[in-house]
């Protein structure tokens, strides 16, 4: 047992050197990808380093390592959604959505005032995820965002809370909207259709 407990260890500190060290963006995605297998919080630290990374793969990567552990990464997670960086903000918002955790909601609607257009998009995309009716008129007054996709993802977040309010929120401002295609992609969310196309990431930097 000893033996196979120190092969172990061994094997893990070299996914944790790989994951902070290694030059290459591939071998460090996946070595974080592996350890959040474990859904240790003592590796928390190293994937908020991660949320950090030069490297796209590697911030979504580490997104999806906190998302995974829960709650033991709610408080980070609450802390990235204010860094100074839009893109570890972008990250964070994601990661609070897949986690599905109602008490980043209140972080998610600050989010949808973010000056950068991308964390907006993410925070409302979240919001849909997580579907808490509190969001409902926060995500209303996005369905008029001078971005077009923070538009559209405001109206298929609405669509998926599916209350009266938030359908009818969506049918007004497609009647007002100019953009043929965001007028299409309202019409397919309040039809219930998933959408598909073009997202805002943390590698576009327009």
């Amino acid at each position: 047992m000893e033996e196979h407990a120190s092969d172990y260890d061994r094997g893990r500190g070299v996914l944790v050197r790989s994951a902070r060290e290694c030059p290459d963006p591939h071998a460090r995605r996946y070595s974080i990808l592996l350890l959040s297998r474990e859904k240790d919080p003592d590796l928390l630290p190293l994937f908020v380093a991660g949320m950090k990374d030069e490297d796209k793969g590697v911030r979504e990567q580490a997104a999806r390592a906190l998302a995974e552990m829960g709650e033991p990464a709610t408080a980070a997670l609450l802390d990235l959604i204010r860094d100074k960086e839009w893109r570890v903000r972008y990250r964070s918002a994601e990661a609070l959505g897949l986690m599905g955790y109602s008490p980043g909601d209140a972080a998610l609607i600050e989010a949808l005032h973010d000056p950068k257009d991308h964390v907006r998009y993410m925070a409302a995309k979240s919001l849909g995820l997580i579907g808490d009716p509190l969001a409902l008129e926060p995500l209303i007054g996005r369905l008029e965002d001078e971005n077009e996709f923070v538009r559209r993802i405001a109206a298929v977040s609405l669509a998926k809370i599916g209350l009266p309010r938030a359908r009818s929120a969506v049918a007004m401002a497609m009647e007002k909207e100019k953009n043929p295609e965001v007028r299409e992609a309202m019409a397919l969310a309040l039809a219930g259709f998933t959408l598909s196309g073009p997202e805002l990431d943390d590698e576009n930097t327009d």
